[in-house]
């Protein structure tokens, strides 16, 4: 199979997983489900063990690359899609395998043929051709057959849809005009159930309005990730032990477990001890007899692990926390740490059409017609700071009524639709909180410590008795650790940058309208918040842009600020 195009392996979990159209030259592409991907020579695992239990896999897989050190590595497979073709000499509209001819020209004129630019998606994830024959006859339906060509002409007279025609041999004309509105396609019928990268798969039943959009549109595929930062004793040394050598291990007999494991132990080579590896072995028995832990409960596990902190001992850690020395810590913030290493794995688990990710309880669109027992993941590394805010304090503010008040323009815990949200997008006073302040920080540190904010990330850790924020760079290489984010939480440099993040945030060059607006962005879950202040790029945020408002942090509209004193001192 030849090779069509190249991406990085991290955007096949991001931006191009199964299910998404990927453009190569003046093609469009489909990349297939798992099932269809060949990971017999992958070059690697990637071992996680609390996020494999959570998402009930055996192991994470990188993806396959046939660049890779595996001899025997295969690429990604890809199916052409959209199937639908034009003509740009004679303007036939048509299958490509109707109206190609010699060398993929046009079989009538042998002018180049153009991939059609519209497509129909459903919320459910499913994926079909933009149905141009239903389009032009929708005032007099007729069935498909010889009697019916089509052509499509862009007359060019403006870019606007309006100027495209669709036109049909028996007289039938229309224009795209209106063809991609929410409800446009309603009176053609409901979605047809079709999920083209799933190879072989059945149509499913969906009785959902399909919707008609341009094929490189962004909502076309939304990646759904999860995530798990390493920590102890997930993060040592041992641990990679019992990953290397999990297939023996896991046959070991208990009575004769140790000392074969200080052999295999001594024949490796390692630093590690028996006894810590044998603590890491007691740790995974646990975990997979026990409860598939909830995302909340990964994020109370690793909250913890940033408190305790974790010096370097000198053997290979994948967690490094420690706290910084004679660093001055502002009230209202209670804890400052300096992750000086960390690893984070990334899986991809599904993914949404429409609605942005995570934004509704529909289910995710399937990578697989059946589970395959992994799922495709990257294994990242960085460095970051956590920063946690007083408890006692985020109490008292967050149960003010003038607090509690304002958070409510932000909406229930329902989306437009009448879906209930995740609980990790319901607006309360201390998500938007803990939120906002990532996003000021972030912004602000980008001006300081050497990376661009699209390189910088937060990890979110809100509910119970959890109120801080991390804030990290993490890449797939060396990069991801050059000392920059660390650097912001050490010589005095802390309380400075957090005092200039509040006085920016007091003001936007949009306001008073920024400020004074009312509810607005996506789902209108944001207040105080807009591309000139508060809205980060996509892969610096887990809430897509959402419950952000500067007025919790500096006051508005008769709210406290939370960082009011911060901000008058």
């Amino acid at each position: 199979m030849a090779k069509l195009g190249e991406i990085r392996r991290a955007q096949l979990i991001t931006t191009y997983g199964p299910g998404a159209l990927i453009p190569i030259e003046e093609h469009s592409y489909i990349v297939v489900g798992l099932d269809s991907w060949d990971v017999s020579s992958v070059d690697g695992e990637i071992r996680e063990p609390r996020l494999e239990r959570r998402l009930g896999v055996g192991r994470f897989v990188l993806p396959p690359s046939s660049d890779s050190e595996a001899s025997a590595a295969r690429d990604i497979p890809v199916l052409r899609f959209p199937r639908i073709y034009s003509c740009s000499g004679c303007h036939a509209l048509g299958r490509y395998s109707d109206i190609k001819g010699i060398d993929g020209l046009c079989a009538t004129c042998s002018s180049r043929l153009v991939t059609s630019r519209f497509v129909v998606v459903c919320e459910a994830g499913h994926l079909n051709d933009f149905p141009y024959h239903r389009w032009v006859h929708r005032a007099n339906p007729q069935a498909e057959g010889p009697d019916h060509r089509l052509t499509l002409e862009a007359r060019g007279r403006s870019a606007a849809l309006d100027d495209i025609r669709i036109s049909c041999s028996c007289g039938a004309l229309n224009s795209m005009g209106g063809a991609l509105g929410k409800q446009a396609l309603k009176a053609l019928g409901t979605c047809s159930g079709h999920r083209p990268w799933l190879r072989g798969a059945p149509l499913e039943a969906c009785d959902l309005t399909p919707r008609g959009l341009q094929r490189g549109a962004s909502n076309v595929w939304q990646s759904i990730t999860e995530s798990s930062i390493s920590i102890p004793p997930w993060s040592n040394e041992a641990s990679r032990f019992v990953d290397r050598y999990a297939a023996a291990i896991d046959n070991l007999p208990d009575n004769v477990m140790e000392m074969v494991i200080e052999g295999m132990i001594a024949s490796a080579q390692t630093r590690t001890a028996v006894a810590e590896v044998m603590a890491v072995i007691v740790e995974r028995k646990r975990l997979k007899a026990g409860e598939p832990p909830t995302m909340l409960e990964l994020r109370q596990q690793e909250h913890e692990a940033l408190l305790r902190g974790r010096v370097d001992d000198g053997q290979k850690q994948d967690f490094i926390c420690v706290i910084p020395d004679k660093e001055p810590v502002p009230s209202p913030v209670a804890h400052l740490r300096l992750v000086t290493r960390l690893r984070e794995v990334r899986a991809l688990t599904g993914f949404q059409r429409l609605s942005p990710s995570g934004t509704t309880d529909l289910p995710a669109a399937r990578l697989s017609r059946e589970p395959v027992g992994w799922l495709p993941a990257i294994e990242v590394s960085g460095e970051g700071v956590f920063i946690g805010l007083d408890l006692d304090v985020v109490r008292k503010w967050e149960t003010d009524q003038r607090v509690v008040d304002r958070i409510f323009r932000l909406g229930g815990a329902k989306d437009s639709s009448g879906n209930d949200l995740p609980a990790d997008r319901t607006p309360n006073p201390r998500r938007v909180l803990v939120h906002t302040l990532a996003h000021i920080l972030i912004d602000q540190w980008s001006l300081e410590c050497g990376y661009p904010s699209s390189a910088l990330r937060e990890r979110l850790y809100v509910g119970g008795e959890m109120a801080g924020v991390l804030i990290y760079t993490a890449t797939s290489d060396s990069a991801g650790s050059l000392g920059g984010v660390v650097g912001m939480a050490k010589n005095g440099r802390f309380e400075l940058s957090l005092r200039q993040a509040i006085a920016r945030a007091a003001w936007c060059s949009n306001d008073p309208l920024c400020m004074e607006s009312g509810a607005g962005g996506v789902e209108a879950r944001n207040l105080g918040a807009c591309h000139a202040c508060a809205l980060l790029p996509e892969t610096s945020c887990e809430l897509g842009n959402t419950l952000l408002d500067r007025g919790v942090l500096v006051g508005a509209d008769g709210c406290p600020g939370f960082f009011v004193t911060l901000l008058n001192g």
